[in-house]
């Protein structure tokens, strides 16, 4: 198989493995891969950065996070997908409908250009 360098690293670019047995490395931490489980699922091995190799700070003008939820107000949960067409298969809308079946009042929402077509909201539905 080709490689496009002698040594491959996958950073920040896609959260999880890549699955290829060309990429090497895999700089992650203690947060996005917790020990020892995490490196079961991946085939390329850790380069662990700890504590954190990735850092979010909010704007410190931001609200403080409310208390009650959308869904505490409305009283039913919905939840949403906003995939590309062809991802929307049988097998998956089979699978939201056991997920939809086993919340109750559960609402789905799906989003995507391709719904403004009658067709393509037909076949979906």
């Amino acid at each position: 198989m080709q490689r496009a360098a002698p040594v491959q690293v996958n950073w920040l670019g896609y959260p999880n493995t890549m699955g290829l047995d060309v990429m090497d490395y895999q700089i992650v931490d203690g947060v996005t891969d917790p020990q020892p489980a995490a490196s079961d699922f991946h085939r390329e091995h850790f380069l662990r950065i700890d504590p954190v190799f990735s850092v979010y700070m909010p704007d410190s003008g931001l609200p403080d996070v409310a208390l009650e939820t959308p869904a505490s107000n409305a009283g039913f949960i919905t939840f949403g997908s906003f995939n590309s067409m062809p991802k929307l298969n049988p097998l998956l809308l089979k699978l939201w409908g056991r997920i939809l079946a086993q919340v109750e009042g559960s609402k789905l929402l799906v989003k995507n250009k391709m719904l403004d077509y009658p067709s393509v909201r037909r076949d979906l539905s």
